[in-house]
Formats: structure tokens, sequence, C-alpha cells
């Protein structure tokens, strides 16, 4: 396996504006961006991660960190995640990828993910159009405004909004979806598969055919009771797309 580390995506101070990579150690591979979680407040792309199994079956994995709240106001964490988006991209042909990249997210990672795909204002903003993207994979993540979104804003933070700051809200009939794999958990957070499971309702209900995968896998949240079954989950879905 070949790494990369602390790659900085942004001439920022900040030092979560920076890139690992976790590359096979032969050319041609499809490549996975992680964004990670953490309430949008903690956490951090330095942290172990399971994606990094995903390097053993042939793939690419990279983790990215991101400015977080409250020191950053919103919405500067997803105009981050596009900026890492667009330089991975410009990245992977010198890594010797594909050219196919995935993204996904944990948690508020997975909230990241949701809103880069359903608000794509973001990755455009860098000069990334959402075709480049292979698929979405988003898992435990918040479609109504993210709790800590609304205590940034000075509101509750056990409401449940959709507002232009929650993934639910761009639900429409002119949304152009990518392929998008939701997962969630038997007992994840409060309200978490009620959110995930209304997410896929609204999806389908405009797109009958779309090209979404979705799946309640046994365990807590993040935390599958069996950890193969996530990572089956994500290499049946990047087979199917990739």
């Amino acid at each position: 396996m070949r790494e990369i580390h602390d790659l900085r995506y942004m001439d920022t101070d900040d030092n979560e504006n920076r890139l690992n990579a976790f590359l096979p150690e032969e050319d041609g591979f499809t490549a996975i961006l992680h964004f990670h979680g953490g309430g949008l407040t903690r956490g951090s792309y330095r942290g172990s991660d399971h994606r990094q199994e995903l390097v053993e079956h042939g793939y690419g994995v990279i983790t990215a960190g991101y400015r977080l709240m409250p020191g950053m106001p919103y919405p500067t964490f997803l105009e981050d995640a596009a900026r890492a988006v667009a330089t991975v991209l410009e990245q992977l042909p010198a890594w010797g990828g594909n050219g196919k990249l995935f993204i996904d997210g944990s948690s508020a990672g997975a909230y990241i993910t949701m809103m880069l795909l359903m608000d794509p204002h973001y990755l455009r903003e860098v000069g990334v159009e959402v075709d480049r993207i292979a698929g979405f994979i988003s898992e435990s993540a918040q479609m109504c405004t993210h709790f800590n979104v609304l205590k940034y804003r000075g509101e509750d933070s056990r409401l449940q909004r959709i507002d232009a700051a929650a993934p639910m809200y761009f639900v429409q009939e002119d949304l152009h979806l990518r392929p998008l794999q939701i997962l969630w958990y038997t007992r994840d957070m409060y309200a978490r598969p009620e959110e995930n499971r209304l997410m896929v309702k609204a999806i389908r209900h405009f797109f009958p055919e779309a090209p979404l995968d979705d799946r309640e896998l046994e365990g807590t949240h993040c935390r599958p009771t069996d950890p193969a079954d996530r990572t089956r989950a994500y290499l049946e879905f990047m087979e199917a797309y990739g």
C-alpha cells in the first residue's frame, strides 16, 4: 500500500484542510474520498477508518479534513469539502487512478456527502460537475438540517427542519441524481432511521427508477454489528456503478 500524508488542498492556516491517501500498489484503481464524522465540531481526517480495508480490494481511499464549527461559520465545511473533491480529481491521474471517484461519509461526513450531491452548486463553484462523480455513499446521515447547524443559528438542536441546509430540501423534479447508496443502522441515533427512510421515499416518489441502494444494517450509529456487512455493501455498490 502506498501512503500520502498531510497533503494540503487549500492555502489556509487550518491544519484540517489536508488529505491522507491510501493507495493500492498497482495503478488503474477506482478511488473513494471519505469525509469523517464528529458533528461538524470535531473529528479529523487523521483518524483510522474502516475504509482503509477497501484498499485490500483494489480501491484507493482518501480521507479529507475540513474546518469545523463553531470556529468557522456554516457553510465553510461544505466549501472546504468541495475544494477537497476538486483537488483529489486533479491528483488522481498522477497517483495512478482510473479517473473514477466515489464520495462517502459517516454521520456528519455523510451529511456533507449528501449536501454535495443534492446542492451541487458547491462543486460547480470549484469547477466540478456532479457527473464527474461515479457515486455517493451516505452512512447514517442527517437528512434534515444538521443539529449543530441549528445550534449555530441559535435554534433548538432538537428541531426537525427541512430548509436549504437540509439534503431533503433539494428533492424535486429537476434534481440531477447520481448513483447513491444510503445506509443506516437498526439502533442508530434518535430519528436517524426515520430520516433516512423518508429520504429514500422522497427520492423514489420523484424517481421510481433512481440508481438508489438503501440498506438498514444491524448495529448502532456508524458501528455495524458485523463490519463485514458494511464493507460488503460498499463493494457491491461500487462494483455496480464504478
